[in-house]
């Protein structure tokens, strides 16, 4: 073939990790990848498909359907190979607990051999911060492995610690791009009061129940103040612990458990809310996909000033706080100077808006994933 016809020969693409259900900002991030690059005319892209995660209580846990699954991945992967061997795969690597680090011990080193080019898309970050112990060297195993790719992506800045702490030294900053939803008749006939959105896992790192701290500490000043929560409660936290602490707070009519959300009925949460809160403190945080929402449908934002949160919201519509030993002190104080703002809402949610459709929507210029690849694969 000549070269000409080799440029013009699709890039065979394969792409590893489980897609919905149950929810998880990483699924949510693989679906996402694989329909942004089945768009492109210039990739073939198959999914090779992770079932880890059967149930949301699954996550973080080990059992035995996990290592037998390690080997329906490896089938998957070898049965892909008919068509030869991929020119590109995209695994997103687990995190930073050992079931994670060891799922991708015992798969990556097949893809290695299946594949010509392997990425490792660092949707689970902490690998820099996280504590190595143990009598089996960890560190140097995952480093092992996750040196052997050929390139790192992240998606902020600040996430380049994660790849380069595991000796990774080509890294890639790209940030994830979404289609946008925004649909502003969704908006009308809204409650009144003020609405507050938190959309994600409810367990502590996330934020539980400094959260509900918070939004009682603002009722006297708005009374009609609710807080919608969209999500799976994940141990150690559970219904019964949350409702507890509302009914302690002398809030339990303004929380409203919604469960988990997606498509239309995310949509619907959106449209319901005029301020959304991030209160991650998670090691493995790297890209608060929620934050990125939104601001798409034109929310102020309240924040933890943790890992690449600044690199995705940026300044101008986000009320930030740190994490520290006074996390609830913190996240209360950070609330109150939002509502202090009430007025600034409708001119930082356009300002999230417009950071939306700049950086993160699927028609924002810049590198591509798709572009990204069929350059390393080139």
């Amino acid at each position: 073939m000549t070269p000409q016809g080799n440029q013009l020969k699709p890039v065979r693409v394969a792409v590893g990790g489980q897609t919905p259900p149950p929810m998880s900002g990483q699924f949510v991030m693989v679906s996402a990848i694989l329909d942004e690059l089945r768009e492109d005319p210039r990739l073939t892209v198959e999914h090779i498909p992770f079932r880890f995660t059967r149930a949301p209580e699954d996550q973080g846990t080990r059992r035995v359907g996990k290592l037998l699954e390690v080997f329906s991945v490896w089938a998957r992967a070898i049965r892909g190979l008919t068509g030869g061997r991929y020119d590109v795969t995209l695994y997103p690597i687990g995190g930073t607990k050992s079931g994670a680090i060891a799922r991708d011990l015992l798969v990556l080193p097949l893809l290695r051999i299946t594949s010509r080019k392997l990425v490792l898309h660092f949707h689970g970050g902490g690998h820099a911060s996280r504590q190595w112990k143990g009598k089996l060297d960890l560190r140097a195993l995952a480093g092992y492995v996750y040196r052997r790719a050929d390139l790192a992506i992240v998606m902020t800045p600040f996430n380049r610690r994660d790849p380069e702490a595991v000796g990774i030294r080509q890294v890639e900053v790209l940030q994830h791009r979404l289609t946008d939803s925004l649909d502003d008749t969704l908006r009308v006939g809204r409650e009144a009061g003020s609405t507050i959105l938190y959309i994600g896992h409810v367990r502590p790192e996330k934020g539980f129940p400094e959260i509900l701290e918070a939004v009682a500490s603002v009722v006297d000043r708005e009374p009609e103040i609710r807080l919608l929560i969209a999500g799976e409660l994940l141990p150690p936290f559970s219904e019964d612990i949350l409702w507890s602490d509302a009914r302690r707070l002398g809030i339990e009519d303004r929380v409203h458990l919604l469960g988990p959300v997606s498509g239309h009925s995310k949509w619907k949460a959106l449209a319901a809310a005029d301020l959304a809160v991030f209160p991650s403190r998670a090691i493995y945080e790297s890209f608060g996909l929620v934050l990125v929402e939104a601001m798409m449908w034109k929310l102020p934002l309240v924040a933890t000033d943790w890992r690449g949160n600044k690199d995705v919201a940026g300044e101008l519509g986000t009320v930030y706080f740190p994490v520290n030993e006074n996390f609830a002190g913190e996240f209360t104080k950070a609330l109150h100077t939002a509502f202090d703002n009430r007025d600034l809402w409708d001119e930082w949610g356009t300002a999230n808006r417009a950071r939306f459709l700049e950086h993160f929507s699927r028609d924002s210029q810049g590198r591509k994933l798709a572009d990204v690849l069929r350059e390393l694969a080139t």
